[in-house]
């Protein structure tokens, strides 16, 4: 049986809480403005959560092609925390990134408890730093995405798996943790699924079997319970359209426009070689050195599974984004920090203390300063000086395509109105042109985009 660890102290609780305080404190200080279109996508979905009825946080909705209609690209859960922060009063503005960053810590705190049940002491703190060190998620540190919360979702469900048998309360954040997997990046849920479902196959991480059947059938109650809800509001099952829409199509070729057949095994694998780095090296030293340099020896098998998996599992799409590879960090993170000496002075479980407590606030400020101003920030504050005002229209339309989806994202989180395609013109309506050259005689150009000028209706 595994032999018992330490818990953490109400000193190491008090370090999280301030660190989750700190965190909130610098995304609130240092909020970026969001360019990239998926970041104002769902900053905007956050908004429009914010305040309103429980239908649009089950069913929110989003300009597709020449419509607006029901997104169902992903489950919306990931956004739910900004969507709370703005309805408490947190600034409209600075509520998703405030979110997005609690995830990260989230998702870095769940990666300390996985190492936590094998090694207490610095360990955990260390492979906490060392994740939010990936280049991955330096590279998320000043986004709204969805990547943070499935690293969170997938580092808790395995760390509240380990703990079963510990207590009752463990069912209830394996419930949370897993049923949250799939409610914030759907299919990319079954990596946390798998991970629970290993803990099975070796008796030192075997769960009380009645425990674990709980928290499954809360966790896939509460998929079923979003899907009734979402299906009571749009008359569709989520899930149906979710698999037929998305999940489906990523495995034919042609399915997607993002579809790259023949080169998603090669892309992910340089691309698990590449962000695994420096931190692979250590594990794989012990590797090399054989069996008893590794102690532990059934984490290593978990965490590695978690790799694989991820790894499989995007690769057998025909999407070739690193994005799909972001379950793989905590365990990748894991593995290093199981992989360090087993005598650690007390000295550096202090400074790996401090760090998580600095890092994550750290990185927010030094990702503020190195950001630039260019086209997309001005362009960005000249539509919000618009919505701010109350100048925007009802709506812009405009020659959009389905590679667009980001530049009707950014319309739609700095001017606050719905962009989709067309070109029907009335009074609520502006027009997008490509060019200032066509623009018609007799209308005026009322702002210039990085993607396009937007023209106010003739009167």
């Amino acid at each position: 049986m595994h032999a018992p660890i330490d818990d953490p102290t109400a000193s190491d609780a008090r370090i999280a809480l301030l660190t989750f305080a700190a965190t909130a404190a610098a995304a609130l200080l240092f909020a970026p403005v969001l360019t990239d279109g998926d970041s104002c996508l769902y900053a905007s979905l956050a908004r429009d959560m914010s305040g309103a009825s429980w239908r649009s946080w089950v069913a929110p909705q989003w300009a597709q092609d020449s419509a607006w209609t029901w997104y169902r690209e992903h489950p919306p859960a990931a956004m739910w925390p900004a969507a709370v922060l703005g309805t408490i009063g947190f600034p409209v503005h600075a509520a998703p990134f405030v979110a997005s960053a609690l995830w990260m810590v989230l998702a870095a705190a769940g990666v300390a408890a996985v190492v936590w049940y094998w090694r207490p002491g610095a360990a955990p703190w260390i492979a906490a730093a060392v994740f939010l060190l990936h280049v991955p998620a330096l590279r998320y540190v000043q986004r709204v995405a969805l990547e943070f919360p499935i690293a969170a979702c997938t580092a808790w469900s395995l760390a509240a798996a380990l703990r079963l048998r510990r207590g009752r309360r463990w069912a209830v954040v394996l419930a949370a943790a897993l049923g949250g997997a799939f409610l914030v990046r759907g299919a990319f849920g079954g990596v946390a699924a798998v991970l629970v479902a290993a803990t099975l196959w070796h008796p030192q991480t075997r769960p009380p079997f009645l425990r674990l059947l709980v928290a499954v059938g809360a966790a896939a109650t509460a998929l079923v319970v979003f899907d009734r809800l979402h299906a009571a509001v749009t008359g569709d099952s989520f899930w149906a359209a979710y698999v037929a829409g998305q999940v489906s199509p990523s495995f034919i070729a042609g399915g997607t426009r993002h579809s790259a057949p023949g080169r998603q095994f090669l892309y992910f694998a340089g691309r698990l070689a590449a962000y695994s780095m420096p931190w692979a090296l250590l594990p794989l030293w012990r590797v090399v050195r054989g069996p008893r340099w590794r102690p532990h020896a059934t984490s290593w098998g978990l965490l590695t599974l978690g790799v694989v998996v991820t790894y499989v599992g995007a690769s057998l799409t025909l999407r070739p984004a690193s994005r799909y590879l972001f379950a793989a960090w905590p365990c990748m993170a894991a593995l290093f920090a199981l992989a360090l000496p087993e005598r650690i002075p007390d000295g550096v479980r202090r400074a790996a203390r401090l760090s998580f407590v600095v890092l994550a606030p750290a990185l927010i400020a030094g990702s503020a300063a190195l950001a630039r101003d260019d086209d997309w920030t001005r362009a960005a504050a000249a539509l919000g000086a618009l919505r701010d005002a109350n100048r925007a229209p009802a709506e812009v339309r405009g020659p959009f395509g389905p590679r667009d989806a980001g530049d009707k994202s950014f319309l739609r989180w700095h001017l606050g109105t719905r962009a989709i395609g067309g070109d029907e013109e009335n009074a609520a309506t502006w027009l997008l042109y490509r060019s200032a050259d066509d623009v018609p005689d007799g209308h005026g150009i009322r702002h210039e985009t990085p993607f396009g000028v937007l023209v106010a209706p003739q009167r």
